[in-house]
């Protein structure tokens, strides 16, 4: 129990270090125009983050292939769900009369 404590502690510490201190405004603006390399740079961070945090958290993590492929399954889950978050901000802006049948 003490170890899966600390693995999701060591993930929400790696989320919000990736989503609040590495991540700029300028890369919020570009996933904001739906920009590709945003999302992938965002990706990116948010393995590496997660990966050095359990790394640091949970003993012998960091060279685990099992922790690379889960961490890997969280990046994925966590992009889409930033990408819905885009395109729902920016369907709740744009009004209904604008929007093509």
């Amino acid at each position: 129990m003490q170890q899966l404590l600390r693995a999701f502690l060591a993930v929400y510490l790696a989320h919000l270090l990736t989503d609040f201190v590495f991540q700029t405004d300028r890369l919020v603006e570009q996933k904001r125009h739906g920009k590709p390399t945003a999302y992938l740079v965002h990706g990116v961070i948010y393995y590496l983050s997660t990966v050095v945090v359990a790394g640091f958290v949970l003993r012998g993590s960091l060279l685990s292939v099992r922790t690379h492929l889960v961490v890997a399954a969280l990046t994925f889950v966590h992009l889409l769900i930033d990408l819905a978050k885009m395109l729902a901000s920016f369907c709740m802006e744009t009004p209904i009369s604008a929007a093509k049948p």
